[in-house]
């Protein structure tokens, strides 16, 4: 074939609406007709002329890739210019033999706009198709039976998700379920809110409706699922954390007292033992936490640790006697017992334990008991309110925690383990302490024993200001006051200890303050001196919300 070939059709060929360009193999143009000119024309009034090269005159055309490809290319979208756009399509010339003689473009012009105006439409919609399958929000398509046709990732991520909980996802696919069949018997939209234990969100419904006839629905809903898993493990953390910051050891004891040295020797030699333990000594000593380290020191450290207050937990109370009463070693407790306040057991209760102890004693139990007192067991035991045979058994291993004015050698470490942690949650700075406050802190009565010297200190830096470095007397007026006045009984406050004034009092604080600013909370926080999060913790704690 010869492309440089004039025929009679020469004529047709000029007169043709779409403009044709012909060019070898290395790129020169062959030939070309009246419109291609035109075209030409409209690229920057370049000139089309024989044997020059296809990328002199059309710097950006693409024959030179179909004479690499070998393939045609039907109907591409060719920018001209700014305004002008046309069609063009490309098609590689062969010869019997299958060998490139070169290429042919046909470009159209009439009907560009439209055409062009369909593409950009394609172009959109391949657009929203990506759009849809990469939103965070989840859809489903159903046909009018309620089959799912689509679905994009989000919805499948949804269904995963509720797998995971098989009462949300009840929940959910109820709704969804009336919600989609709504939908198909009004042809209108429908959307709900859903409200549940650890749900929330919403759905609506559309009619997905062509030429007036219902194919189905378009489900899209809002889901807070991946939130309520992650509250879940956060909630679950807090828990952790709780538990851990709960767990007392040995070394978490401030023992400089004889007195107190003794008490966690005997703890330590009590942590190896399988006896029952006996802790006696007055309200808030530490009583518990002794407990807790025995059990954390022990073999049964990897199992619970179960609190019974036998004051006020009746119910449980009654279940553990129960469970350490059966025969069935199966239903027994696991891990450590600690019953709290042993002497307020009924008698009747008190015969049980002491079966339970006997029953320990000759069979290797699968618990640990730990048992304590506030009040004096020996005149409870002479005044008939305690058994001789539980006050006997649990004897063996007795251990006396001393009260905090027994053991003052301790109060100087403790305050100044206080402070510290008072600093942080207060926003105080105190770095050091009077030897003066020292000596008053020192010989404070402390009928509530650790609590009350705590609170003590948390109320007094509470009032400090942000500069005051050193705790002084005049910072103790509360201590002060008590102490001139620990011999007279005053009428406003009666009998109670210390660490309740002082709850008292912080809660009036605090509630006047609020009050005082209108309830802004930031500003209530900034008032006192106390962090935003520990004022929200003292206002629960004192039911001021």
């Amino acid at each position: 074939m010869d492309l440089s070939y004039q025929s009679i059709e020469q004529s047709i060929f000029q007169e043709l609406k779409e403009a044709v360009i012909l060019i070898d193999k290395h790129g020169k143009i062959v030939c070309y007709n009246q419109q291609a000119k035109v075209v030409a024309q409209s690229q920057h009034n370049r000139e089309l002329s024989m044997h020059a090269h296809i990328l002199d005159v059309f710097p950006k055309s693409e024959l030179m890739r179909v004479l690499q490809t070998k393939k045609a290319e039907i109907r591409k979208l060719f920018r001209l210019n700014d305004k002008l756009s046309v069609h063009v399509s490309r098609f590689p010339l062969l010869d019997n033999a299958g060998e490139l003689l070169g290429a042919a473009a046909i470009i159209q012009q009439d009907g560009a706009s439209a055409e062009t105006n369909w593409q950009i439409d394609e172009y959109i919609q391949e657009g929203m198709q990506t759009v849809l399958q990469n939103t965070s929000q989840a859809f489903v398509i159903l046909n009018e039976h309620g089959f799912t046709i689509l679905q994009n990732p989000a919805h499948e991520k949804f269904l995963l998700t509720l797998q995971k909980d098989s009462a949300a996802e009840a929940v959910w696919k109820q709704k969804l379920e009336e919600v989609c069949k709504k939908t198909l018997q009004t042809r209108r939209m429908v959307e709900e809110k859903i409200r549940g234990e650890s749900i929330e969100g919403s759905v609506k419904c559309l009619p997905n409706l062509i030429d007036g006839v219902l194919k189905g629905c378009i489900l899209f809903i809002d889901h807070n699922l991946e939130q309520a898993e992650l509250r879940k493990k956060l909630e679950q953390s807090r828990r952790i954390i709780r538990a851990l910051e709960t767990q007392s050891r040995f070394k978490d004891f401030t023992i400089n007292s004889a007195r107190m040295k003794m008490a966690v020797q005997q703890g330590k030699i009590a942590a190896d033992m399988d006896y029952p333990v006996f802790l006696r000594g007055a309200a808030g000593t530490g009583k518990k936490m002794l407990a807790n380290a025995i059990h954390n020191d022990g073999k049964r450290k990897y199992q619970a640790f179960t609190v019974v207050d036998c004051l006020k937990d009746e119910e449980k109370l009654a279940d553990y006697l129960g469970r350490m009463s059966s025969k069935d070693i199966s239903i027994h407790p696991q891990g450590t017992v600690y019953f709290k306040n042993i002497t307020a057991l009924p008698l009747t209760q008190q015969m049980q334990l002491h079966q339970i102890v006997l029953n320990s004693q000759e069979n290797a139990a699968v618990y640990r008991l730990i048992v304590s007192s506030d009040v004096n067991v020996e005149t409870a035991m002479i005044e008939g309110a305690f058994q001789k045979e539980l006050y006997y058994d649990l004897l063996q291993t007795s251990i006396h925690i001393p009260a905090l004015k027994e053991r003052k050698e301790d109060i100087a470490p403790l305050v100044e383990e206080w402070i510290q942690i008072g600093n942080e949650e207060y926003g105080s700075c105190i770095t050091s302490i009077d030897p003066a406050a020292m000596e008053v802190l020192q010989n404070f009565p402390y009928n509530n024993n650790f609590k009350e010297l705590r609170a003590s200190l948390e109320h007094s830096l509470a009032k400090l200001d942000r500069g005051t470095t050193t705790l002084s007397v005049s910072h103790l007026a509360f201590f002060a006051n008590a102490t001139n006045n620990q011999e007279e009984s005053n009428p406003e406050t009666g009998d109670k200890p210390l660490s309740e004034l002082v709850e008292e009092y912080e809660k009036v604080i605090i509630k006047k303050t609020m009050a005082a600013l209108d309830g802004n909370k930031t500003l209530t926080a900034k008032k006192l001196g106390l962090s935003v999060r520990n004022l929200y913790y003292k206002l629960e704690k004192y039911q001021l919300n």
